[in-house]
């Protein structure tokens, strides 16, 4: 997996499924072996957050990546307000047909989220007053 000068996984590897735990690759291998491929939907939620909400983004690269493949993507929508425990995302399809993709998703999800979070964490201790990067 070729990564660039920060460190930051490349395209390539993501799209190819190779920035996947290795968890999901031997569990693949082995329903292969196996001769099964289970219905299953994975559940993005967060346990815990740096307070009560977060807002949920980063769903346009979660879809960008499974779109073609032949699952069902259900979200709350860009910009929603969570909490923790909350469903923010469900993909349903055939395990070997998405579960490599699972890492990138909560990796795309999680740090979107936690940048537009902090955003409007710092927008509101503002009071009003104008922010700017």
């Amino acid at each position: 997996m070729g990564m660039g000068r920060f460190l930051v996984v490349d395209e390539g590897a993501i799209r190819d499924g190779r920035c996947t735990d290795v968890y999901f690759e031997r569990v693949a291998g082995v329903m292969e072996m196996d001769g099964v491929n289970p219905y299953v939907t994975m559940e993005v939620t967060a346990a815990m957050l740096p307070g009560p909400w977060g807002v949920f983004c980063g769903l346009n690269d979660a879809v960008e990546l499974l779109e073609g493949l032949p699952v069902d993507v259900d979200a709350m929508p860009e910009g929603s307000i969570f909490s923790p425990n909350e469903p923010v995302l469900r993909v349903s399809g055939r395990y070997r047909d998405f579960a490599v993709y699972e890492t990138a998703i909560l990796g795309f999800l999680c740090h979107a989220s936690g940048v537009a979070s902090a955003a409007a964490r710092i927008v509101i201790a503002a009071q009003g007053r104008p922010v700017t990067a």
